[in-house]
């Protein structure tokens, strides 16, 4: 039994066998695992003997044997068999073959390949609980200019207390054997929630909020053959801090010890946010907070809150500091044009 995958356009709707290029993200080549659709399976037990699947776009890979570099172009046929090496042992013309460099969640959130991949808390935390009228704080809360996926991040779960708690951002399904997973699963599509096996019981049952007052995104502009990557700081224009639209999750290791993750959602672009990417995350106001932290909210009320945020927003352009997780510092946040 064979799955043949062609890779399509993004305007182009999948047909019940076929993947949108989205899927077939840097660093997460041949697909997003997380992202499929519910009838498709994770490595090692997809039913598939072979799932082959046709390039659109040129792709540099390394022999496995030999180390050496070859190029796949538009209309080859890529080979992921079943078995312990699926994510890895690929086959082009028969001969097996892996990506180059793949460099997953450095490359995919540095370089704004996801979204929303980085963000900001630089207000006080006195000033964010009260307006925000948030319940007890934790501690270790501290002003942060750059925060990464898996460090720890602001969430609230319960509307009644507001309890403001750190979990780990990337949501690791309590399913789930190995946690590294968490790292390729720090964003959620809010148009597919209520079909994903990792995030459909998390949304029934276990929304969040997770605190910010902005976030990172990268636009992508041509220089004759050349394309950078520009990183832009987005905020409400009021400059006021906000939620994002999230869910979470508990895992527990073999060992017995618990984990909580958080995942942020993301919907199609407002205005703004589509000059420069074709997604955002959902950004709730004072009011939507508690109507998505509701228990007992309906499917179609909850869906009604992951919309694109249509009021003013500002954002401008920064430096490349942001690009390294280890640069959290206000410089991050200042404008391009100051920093020269």
């Amino acid at each position: 039994m064979e799955l043949k995958i062609t890779r399509r356009q993004k305007s182009e709707p999948p047909g019940e066998k076929e993947l949108c290029e989205e899927f077939f993200r840097e660093g997460l080549f041949p697909f997003d695992w997380s992202n499929l659709p519910g009838d498709f399976y994770p490595p090692h037990t997809h039913p598939f003997d072979t799932i082959t699947y046709i390039l659109q776009g040129s792709v540099t890979w390394i022999l496995m044997d030999t180390g050496e570099e070859i190029e796949a172009h538009a209309g080859d046929r890529i080979e992921l068999p079943r078995g312990p090496r699926s994510r890895s042992a690929h086959r082009l013309a028969g001969r097996r073959v892996r990506r180059r460099a793949p460099r997953l969640s450095r490359n995919l959130v540095s370089e704004g390949a996801t979204m929303c991949g980085r963000f900001t808390l630089t207000v006080d935390p006195v000033d964010l609980q009260m307006m925000l009228e948030l319940g007890d704080l934790p501690a270790e809360l501290q002003p942060r200019y750059n925060i990464a996926p898996t460090q720890p991040v602001a969430v609230v779960t319960n509307p009644q207390d507001r309890r403001v708690e750190l979990f780990g951002w990337g949501l690791i399904p309590s399913w789930a054997k190995d946690p590294t997973i968490g790292s390729r699963m720090i964003n959620a599509r809010a148009e597919t929630l209520p079909e994903k096996p990792a995030f459909r019981a998390a949304f029934n049952q276990r929304r969040c909020l997770v605190l910010a007052d902005g976030f990172y995104e990268w636009q992508k502009i041509e220089q004759g053959s050349r394309t950078l990557k520009q990183p832009h700081h987005i905020q409400l224009a009021s400059r006021e801090p906000f939620a994002f639209a999230g869910l979470w999750e508990t895992w527990k290791s073999p060992a017995g010890e618990s984990k909580r993750t958080c995942t942020i959602i993301t919907c199609e672009p407002n205005e703004l946010m589509a000059t420069i990417h074709n997604r955002m995350p959902v950004i709730l106001d004072k009011e939507a907070m508690w109507e998505w932290l509701y228990p007992d909210a309906s499917p179609i009320a909850l869906r009604a809150l992951l919309v694109p945020y249509e009021k003013p927003m500002v954002m401008h352009p920064v430096s490349t500091l942001v690009n390294k997780p280890e640069n959290d510092t206000p410089e991050c946040i200042a404008s391009e044009e100051t920093m020269k």
